[in-house]
């Protein structure tokens, strides 16, 4: 087994340590995206006008098992796809970069044109550094992400920005991989996969996504569901939230209503 192999396997012990650490806190409840979830009940209670869950919802550890793992997937997947991006456009890069070189050497160029264009020249084989690609598109993401926001109607869901300036960021890293150095070639899978781990959970403060979670996995956004009382009468209602002591569902007059989860015999969906 030569250096270049034993290079290229460390590469990949990173995605595999990405999955692992999905698994574990899938399994153990915890870490960010828990912590991430927890809040974004309370901000979905908030925002449906109902008091905040604090004796906490038995569908969360559920919920954050599901989501922790999908999201440390995708960002192995994620990690896998831009080394191989990056590898793919470093060696047309320097294939093309080998044609230009053997071209103007070919036509004796260096020694017949003027200062400038041998400084254009010199200066478009320089690497860029990733901190300047880095920076340069992050500020046209957010350029691209607010855009949507001048249009006709600015009735825009947060998602639909989040979601721009996270394609347009990986766009623009993409287009940018040419000119990094070859060195910084881990860095900048890395780099891009911690943007993704950090800013996917965040769609969890959004109602209609949160909302689409929770209709589901049958334990609110909205579920149809008929509850069947004490006294055995039937409500038909939506179901906001369900916790570990009550459950929250919204009345003909678009109130939301508390009812104890002791006084509710039966629940049908």
């Amino acid at each position: 087994m030569n250096i270049e192999t034993v290079k290229t396997a460390s590469r990949f012990s990173i995605p595999i340590k990405i999955i692992l650490a999905g698994i574990v806190s899938a399994l153990g409840g915890s870490g960010y995206i828990g912590f991430l979830s927890e809040y974004a009940t309370y901000f979905y209670a908030l925002s449906n006008g109902f008091r905040i869950p604090a004796e906490g919802s038995p569908y969360l550890k559920v919920t954050i098992a599901s989501i922790s793992f999908s999201v440390m997937l995708l960002c192995a997947i994620i990690y896998m796809m831009f080394y191989f991006i990056v590898k793919i456009n470093l060696s047309s890069n320097k294939w093309v970069n080998k044609i230009q070189k053997k071209t103007i050497d070919s036509l004796q160029l260096k020694s017949k044109t003027p200062k400038s264009i041998h400084w254009l020249y010199n200066t478009s084989q320089k690497t860029m550094g990733i901190a300047g690609a880095l920076v340069v598109a992050f500020i046209s993401s957010i350029v691209i992400a607010i855009l949507p926001y001048f249009s006709v109607s600015k009735e825009i869901p947060i998602p639909i920005h989040l979601f721009l300036f996270c394609v347009s960021f990986t766009y623009f890293i993409c287009t940018s991989l040419p000119l990094i150095d070859k060195k910084y070639l881990t860095a900048a899978c890395v780099f891009t996969t911690l943007f993704y781990l950090i800013s996917t959970p965040l769609f969890l403060f959004n109602d209609n996504v949160y909302g689409t979670i929770l209709k589901e996995i049958k334990y609110g956004g909205g579920t149809r569901v008929t509850i069947y009382l004490e006294d055995k009468k039937g409500i038909n209602t939506e179901l906001l939230l369900r916790t570990s002591d009550s459950i929250f569902i919204t009345e003909r007059d678009d109130k939301v209503s508390e009812i104890p989860l002791e006084k509710i015999n039966k629940i049908t969906y």
